[in-house]
């Protein structure tokens, strides 16, 4: 992948961190990044590249991007419940969640996924609904809990989450979608059903992330 004078090779990952080799200039350097994904190493080179029309050296801006330990509910690292790893992303639309799908496959490509997605907003659902259920069927395991309701429009019996894990299973490979409507109930699986080595990965704008909490150790 090029931008403009910077490209960079293959990605690899250790520890959970990101490596991949840069090129600018005729020079080849490793860029070591905290966050994951292939779109971050996009924005880290945007980055670069900005730093470098202000006159601040690669060398000084790679040192920087190495440090940067994101924000808040993008792919924040929740901590490890009986050997099951936990992650919390705020992704709600389609194309977010392919891109954390795609990573979190990336960095655990010998654990056990779980994705557990709560949709937001009857609205969004209904419009994007074949995007969501072709989407969240690329994860090996897949949990869908209840609408999250927003406040500026009415619930719509029309659509459902139930719904919507029935489309996501005719689109899955695995065959492991499933309906868990409440958030207690998903924190009750969790504990109950997952295994060390599992990696659960929470998605969504509403209150989903709410469950790391509710998760005994």
């Amino acid at each position: 992948v090029t931008t403009d004078s910077l490209s960079f090779e293959a990605i690899r990952y250790e520890r959970s961190h990101l490596f991949t080799t840069i090129q600018t200039e005729g020079q080849r350097k490793t860029l070591e990044l905290l966050v994951p994904g292939r779109h971050n190493v996009d924005n880290a080179c945007a980055a670069l590249l900005a730093t470098k029309i202000v006159g601040i050296s690669i060398d000084q801006s790679i040192q920087a991007l190495a440090s940067f330990q994101s924000t808040q509910r993008r792919f924040e690292f929740k901590g490890e419940k009986k050997g099951v790893l936990y992650y919390d992303d705020y992704a709600h639309h389609p194309r977010e969640i392919d891109v954390v799908i795609e990573t979190v496959l990336a960095m655990f490509p010998d654990h056990q996924i779980f994705v557990a997605f709560q949709p937001h907003t009857f609205s969004r659902t209904k419009a994007l609904f074949d995007e969501f259920a072709k989407v969240l069927a690329k994860a090996p395991h897949t949990i869908i809990t209840d609408i999250f309701a927003s406040a500026r429009e009415e619930a719509d019996p029309s659509i459902s989450s139930k719904m919507l894990a029935d489309a996501a299973l005719k689109y899955s490979r695995s065959e492991s979608v499933q309906y868990i409507p409440t958030l207690e109930e998903l924190a009750q699986y969790c504990e109950t059903q997952l295994s060390p080595s599992s990696v659960l990965i929470t998605l969504g704008a509403g209150d989903i992330y709410t469950i790391h909490d509710k998760i005994r150790g």
